[in-house]
Parts: C-alpha cells; sequence; structure tokens
C-alpha cells in the first residue's frame, strides 16, 4: 500500500489497542490487592490471560483493518498551516471502495472530514489516486475527479472548515 510512516492522525486507529492494555493492567492491579492469596493469585492469572487475549485479538483484527486501508502521506497547504488527509476503506468484495479527504492542523489528532465518497488508491488506480487531491492556495482544496470538469463545492449545503473552502472537480 502506498504508506509512509504512521501518521498522528492514526493514533484513533491504535485506541482500542491502548484501551485493553490500560483496563488489563489495572485489572492486574487491583488483583494484587486481594488479602486471600488463593484468590489473589487466581485473579493474577486470570487477569493476566485476558490481557493476552484481548490485547492478541485486538491487535490481530487491527492488522486485518489496516490490510483493508490504504493512505497516502498528508498533503500540506501551501502556509503550512493545514494538511489534507486521504485514506482509502477497501472492504474488497464486500462493496466499493471509498475515500476518506479529511483536513487537519499539521500536529492535531483530530480532523474533520470532507469528502466521503467513492474513489481508488494509486495502486489501483494506475499509480494516481483517484480522487486527486490538491491545495490550490491556502484557503482553497480541490477534489479532481475529472480534468474537464467545472469547479463547485463539493456539497450544496458544505460550510469551510476552519476558513478553508473545499471544491469539487467532477
Amino acid at each position: 500500500m502506498a504508506q509512509a510512516g504512521i501518521d498522528i492522525f492514526e493514533i484513533w486507529d491504535n485506541a482500542g489497542i491502548l484501551a485493553a492494555f490500560l483496563l488489563s493492567v489495572g485489572l492486574v492491579v487491583l488483583s494484587v490487592r486481594l488479602r486471600r492469596r488463593w484468590i489473589r493469585i487466581s485473579a493474577v492469572v486470570l487477569t493476566s490471560f485476558v490481557f493476552v487475549v484481548v490485547s492478541g485479538v485486538t491487535f490481530f483484527v487491527g492488522c486485518d483493518v489496516e490490510e483493508s486501508n490504504a493512505r497516502i502521506p498528508p498533503i500540506p497547504s501551501p502556509d503550512r498551516r493545514h494538511v489534507a488527509v486521504i485514506r482509502w476503506w477497501l472492504p474488497g468484495a464486500l462493496g466499493h471502495d471509498m475515500v476518506h479527504v479529511s483536513i487537519r492542523k499539521p500536529h492535531s489528532p483530530f480532523a474533520s472530514e470532507v469528502l466521503y465518497a467513492t474513489g481508488e488508491p494509486p495502486e489501483a488506480a494506475g499509480g494516481v489516486p483517484d480522487p486527486k487531491v490538491e491545495w490550490i492556495d491556502s484557503r482553497t482544496l480541490v477534489i479532481i475527479y475529472s480534468e474537464k470538469g467545472s469547479l463547485e463545492p463539493c456539497s450544496p449545503t458544505a460550510k469551510p472548515v476552519d476558513g478553508i473552502q473545499v471544491l469539487c472537480r467532477d
């Protein structure tokens, strides 16, 4: 897939593994505080087993989901105050490939989605992502499906995200 390192936006993709780890550690700590030895040892063994199983399942499910995602590195705006994050969800035989285009500050894990539509990652589209995403200037992001179409707001009800206008060329 077209992946280059980990993006800060992906912290939410790994939150399940962190939550399972913290929950399991908390249960082990609580188990150690039990007074009766046989209950304490049983509880520590059980919570440790739960930790391994829950964290392992969460990790492997995450790996499976990661295989059905693709992304390209974030595209910075000309003034470097925002980045466009483009990710594709690839369900295989279960449905159409979908693209998610979001805008966020360069070091923020929170993004605002501006487009959710059909699209293909660069590998499936002959090296060029579908749609193509470009910044015209620091306040205008263009999502291009066709080079010949006219520029219009992507949605009739679309509002600027953090002062950035999002236009589509269909």
